[in-house]
């Protein structure tokens, strides 16, 4: 199944062509995998379709990443979370972990951002092994785009203050 996904995201140009073996390339994918702020110089934000894509490319490459939802937009997108350093992703297996448990949350407006794209960037830097020691004592509960409607209408006016991302962002409702 691994190594099905790893080659799917090479064919959509996600990933690395390294796709051999199930940890055959493991980290290289990873260090391939990239958000759509990065992949474009910083110039334009995640869509909801992008942070779905790079939520499916990350998670199943580390056993501690559980993907689920928490509820669905009035259009009607499934509103993503991750939960990191719990068995899986079910209140009960949370809860008996017996950890400090912490909600992240991204994109409360669709303007702003920057915390749906460093989410996202923290969920890969996790599966890169770089914060093992926090999952001793938490389990990460990580929603990079809670304004999944609002993310979608992006615009270059929706705040003329704002500077960047040239490409535009959504609108806060």
């Amino acid at each position: 199944m691994r190594v099905r996904r790893l080659c799917l995201l090479v064919a959509l140009g996600i990933a690395p062509t390294a796709c051999s073996g199930p940890d055959s390339g493991r980290e290289s994918v990873l260090r391939e995998i990239r958000t759509r702020s990065e992949a474009s110089g910083y110039a334009e934000t995640s869509r909801y379709e992008d942070v779905m894509d790079f939520l499916e490319a990350v998670v199943p490459l580390d056993d501690r990443m559980h993907l689920t939802t928490f509820g669905y937009t009035h259009e009607g997108r499934a509103l993503p979370l991750v939960v990191v350093g719990a068995p899986s992703a079910s209140a009960d297996a949370v809860r008996a972990t017996g950890k400090v448990r912490v909600y992240l949350q991204g994109n409360i407006h669709g303007g702003e951002v920057p915390g749906k794209e460093s989410l996202q960037m923290l969920l890969r830097e996790i599966a890169q092994g770089r914060h093992d020691a926090v999952l001793d004592s938490l389990v990460l509960l990580v929603a990079p785009i809670y304004n999944a409607d609002g993310n979608e209408r992006v615009a270059l006016t929706n705040r003329p203050l704002q500077h960047g991302p040239l490409g535009g962002m959504g609108q806060r409702p």
